[in-house]
């Protein structure tokens, strides 16, 4: 009988040992065909950072003082400067970058070459020319490197810059144009109606001893018109008081200072999803992107293919742009893309935050783009607290590219060639010029 069982207890085993062969033989099998589909691994060919200026002086016309209940609080700088809490903000958004982009930096020890001379380039404004500085300064950790940012002169009788402020005259838009645009601003929402609640209830409007008309007046019942594809009006006003509350608190006011103290925690959601649909109501406007965004999404192209048409990956550079919110809600437009920052209303764009296009290249010489958008809370930048720490670290999300199928990756000629058949070629510049 012993026989008879070591002949059992062998078939058996060998019948396992095949088994578990055939099993590792197929798992195998599957592993080299899955290995096959796998992307091979890709090298970073360059950045371009497309960057809002830091927290500003916010504009309250004269005529505000009729807008509230109480006086208006003075700021040490004169209307639109960057302060010297967003200078510190935006140097530490540069270092966040640093931290980001080593791969990059490793090839320009101790240099200011890793910013791309060619292309980076920033409105010239005071506010947008200090924050490319301060950006420059925190990515390269020396402060001498925001001179290769190129920036039109911008004292005070200075042409503006065409990419960022385009007063083409060939590139218009029409009364029809207009007359469309209107007939979307009055389909009014729940967020128009919160935010205009919230801040007729802060600022008391027109219940103050400097309002003279004796009529009844609210927020809300203030003309509301489009103008050469611009709010104007009651919505508009609403939207720069709205901003200023949210200069103030990133500035670093104390609660008892911010909207002379009247706001509650829930109350800062309002007033960023109005904020944000204000802008977005104005930017959705196809004619107005086309006319004021083409010159400056043209730009952006070209500074995208520079990096992509390289033969080698080996110099790899960071191109830095800085404009204004503006000019993100018309690009946002042409482009078909969108993002959600917490905290934040949908596509709002805080002080120094941007869009981050990172250009891959693979094995195969494929080229494909990665959009990020980061930013940092308002309690980061009330605090004081940097990017490139642990406290300060910014939010990053995916940004929902449209011709990518809702992903924030994808190949990047389909990326171009969607993007230049949304801009109109009449409203750009024949070449990105630097002067």
């Amino acid at each position: 009988m012993r026989p008879l069982g070591i002949f059992k207890f062998g078939i058996i085993g060998l019948f396992f040992f095949i088994a578990s062969c055939f099993i590792l033989f197929a798992g195998a099998w599957e592993n080299r065909a899955c290995s096959e589909n796998i992307s091979p691994k890709r090298t970073l060919k360059g950045v371009v950072i497309f960057s809002r200026h830091g927290v500003r002086v916010p504009h309250i016309p004269n005529s505000f003082e009729q807008y509230a209940d109480r006086p208006w609080p003075q700021w040490s700088l004169p209307v639109y400067y960057l302060t010297n809490h967003g200078y510190k903000l935006s140097q530490g958004m540069g270092a966040y970058y640093s931290k980001r982009y080593q791969s990059i930096l490793a090839n320009y020890p101790n240099t200011c070459r890793v910013i791309n001379a060619a292309f980076s380039r920033a409105d010239n404004e005071q506010r947008t020319v200090m924050t490319a500085k301060a950006l420059a300064s925190g990515l390269t950790g020396k402060t001498t490197c925001g001179a290769p940012i190129f920036h039109m002169p911008y004292t005070a009788g200075d042409p503006k810059d065409s990419y960022f402020h385009p007063d083409s005259p060939e590139c218009q838009i029409t009364d029809r144009d207009e007359k469309e645009s209107f007939k979307r601003l009055k389909e009014t929402n729940s967020i128009i109606k919160a935010g205009l609640l919230l801040i007729q209830d802060v600022t008391k409007f027109c219940k103050n001893s400097l309002y003279r008309e004796e009529r009844f007046c609210t927020l809300k019942t203030l003309k509301t018109y489009y103008h050469e594809g611009n709010i104007c009006g009651g919505l508009r006003d609403a939207s720069s008081i709205a901003e200023a509350f949210l200069l103030q608190k990133a500035q670093g006011f104390p609660s008892k200072d911010i909207a002379w103290g009247k706001l509650k925690n829930k109350d800062w959601m309002i007033l960023n999803n109005y904020h944000a649909f204000m802008k977005t109501l104005e930017g959705n406007n196809v004619y107005k992107a086309q006319r004021d965004g083409s010159n400056i999404t043209n730009y952006l192209i070209h500074s995208l293919e520079s990096i992509a048409n390289r033969s080698s990956v080996s110099n790899p550079d960071i191109v830095l742009i800085v404009g204004h919110d503006t000019n993100f809600s018309l690009i946002r437009t042409l482009l078909g893309i969108s993002w959600q920052l917490p905290e934040y209303g949908r596509e709002q764009v805080p002080p120094a935050a941007a869009w981050m296009f990172e250009i891959y290249e693979d094995a195969q010489k494929k080229i494909t783009i990665e959009l990020f958008f980061v930013g940092q809370s308002l309690d980061q930048m009330n605090k004081g607290v940097l990017a490139n720490t642990e406290a300060g670290h910014p939010n990053i999300v995916p940004v929902s590219v449209e011709v990518c199928g809702g992903k924030n990756v994808c190949d990047f000629r389909n990326f171009i060639r969607h993007a230049n058949k949304k801009i109109n070629k009449s409203c750009t510049s024949s070449a990105p010029a630097r002067k």
